[in-house]
């Protein structure tokens, strides 16, 4: 699968980022194992309903992007998840429908493990 073209299909709000991201050589990671898209839209529910409290960019974003991951789980039935990194203090975290092999989700993430205390908290402050 070409992951740079499935993302140009895909028209999900962070693909021209991770589009960048690629062109600039960040690393793809091997897919995970497979997950079944009920659980996944399960999960996603709950943190979309969590960031609503929050209006900082960031989770602004992540809710976005929760919202169009959990659209388009809809017709899926097995997904794969692609982690993308490089050198930021985010990465990108990408979902693949595994019958369709397209791009069903981009999520630009930032883990607390990488940032410090202060920086966390003005994430999440805006």
């Amino acid at each position: 699968m070409d992951i740079r073209s499935a993302l140009l299909d895909s028209d999900l709000s962070a693909a021209r980022d991770a589009i960048e991201a690629l062109d600039a050589g960040w690393q793809v990671l091997e897919p995970s194992p497979a997950s079944n898209a009920n659980e996944l839209k399960r999960i996603y529910r709950l943190r979309e309903k969590g960031l609503r409290k929050f209006s900082s960019p960031h989770a602004k974003q992540l809710r976005e992007a929760s919202s169009e991951l959990l659209q388009r789980l809809e017709g899926a039935g097995t997904v794969r998840s692609i982690t993308m990194i490089g050198p930021a203090e985010y990465q990108f975290l990408l979902f693949i429908d595994a019958e369709a092999s397209s791009v069903i989700g981009c999520i630009r993430t930032i883990s607390k493990l990488d940032v410090d205390a202060d920086r966390w908290e003005s994430i999440w402050r805006g």
